[in-house]
C-alpha cells in the first residue's frame, strides 16, 4: 500500500475517533429514553441503527475490539429486532453495560493515538 493511502487512512481512523463520544452521548441519551419509557419503539430502532453503523465503521477502520464490543452491544437487539420490540425484559441494562465497556475502549484508544 502507498504512503498516501495509509495516512487517509490513519485520518479516517483519528477522525472516528474523534467523533465517537458524540454517537456514545447519542447512545446514552436514547438508554435513558429507553429506561424512562419515552419515545419508545423509535429509540429502540434508532439504538440499533446507531451500534450497527459503528460496529461496522469499527470493523472498517480495523478497530477489532471496538468492532467487537459495538457487536456485543448489539447483539441483544439482532436476535429480537424488529419483530419483538420492546425486547425481553433487562436487553437495555445489558446494552448499557456493553456501552460502558465501549466507552473504556474509545478513550484508551484515543489516548493511545493522541486523539
Amino acid at each position: 500500500m502507498s504512503q498516501a493511502y495509509l495516512r487517509k487512512v490513519e485520518l479516517l481512523r483519528g477522525q472516528y475517533l474523534a467523533e465517537l463520544p458524540q454517537d456514545l452521548a447519542q447512545i446514552g441519551t436514547l438508554i435513558t429514553l429507553i429506561r424512562d419509557g419515552r419515545d419508545h419503539e423509535e429509540s429502540w430502532e434508532l439504538l440499533h441503527r446507531v451500534l450497527h453503523d459503528n460496529a461496522g465503521n469499527a470493523g472498517m477502520l480495523s478497530f477489532a475490539r471496538l468492532e467487537a464490543l459495538f457487536r456485543d452491544a448489539l447483539a441483544p437487539l439482532e436476535t429480537s429486532y424488529p419483530v419483538a420490540l420492546p425486547p425481553e425484559p433487562g436487553t437495555i441494562d445489558r446494552i448499557a453495560e456493553k456501552v460502558e465497556l465501549i466507552r473504556d475502549e474509545t478513550e484508551k484508544l484515543r489516548a493511545d493515538l493522541g486523539v
